[in-house]
């Protein structure tokens, strides 16, 4: 094991967390300014709708809470790519599913950039979660798992539907 490998989870869940509320909040200004026209993931729809601001603190805390418990895991970077597949499989059926709305309501060309979006950050943290089982490096395996949650943020199972009242 390297010296980089003994070090606390600390530096990734204070930095991680704090990069994920400034994430979110970026996402809170985009969704404003286009007036709700972006597509943003389903859940962070659902919680701008219910209380505007809880999408700042929601996946940053959920983040914080199941990294230091991952981190303490023999099986850290293989708990990784597990869930890194499965919301894979998830969001690739939820884009198959919702195809239609989004170039119903949204057009091709943001729909078709969505999609890509997230192959690109799923395929990502995919190649860093694998490079963390080949090297053993748990340094791969939390970048993977933070990589995993931007795509949370930004891109994972979009809400593709109408806007209007």
């Amino acid at each position: 094991m390297r010296n980089e490998e003994r070090s606390s989870e600390w530096p990734w869940l204070i930095t991680g967390t704090l990069l994920l509320i400034a994430s979110c909040a970026l996402l809170l200004l985009v969704y404003r300014d286009t007036a709700g026209q972006f597509p943003i993931p389903m859940y962070q729809a659902v919680f701008y709708f219910f209380m505007p601001y809880s999408l700042l603190f929601v996946l940053p805390l959920a983040f914080w809470g199941s990294f230091g418990f991952l981190w303490q895991s023999k099986r850290f970077g293989a708990l990784v790519l597990g869930i890194a597949t499965v919301i894979g499989l998830l969001d690739a059926m939820w884009l198959a599913a919702h195809w239609g709305l989004g170039y119903r309501y949204q057009g091709s060309a943001l729909t078709l950039g969505v999609t890509i979006a997230n192959a690109v950050g799923l395929g990502a943290v995919a190649t860093l979660s694998a490079m963390g089982l080949l090297e053993r490096s748990k340094t791969f395996s939390a970048a993977a798992y933070f990589v995993l949650f931007e795509v949370l943020v930004f891109f994972a199972f979009p809400f593709f539907g109408s806007h209007e009242s």
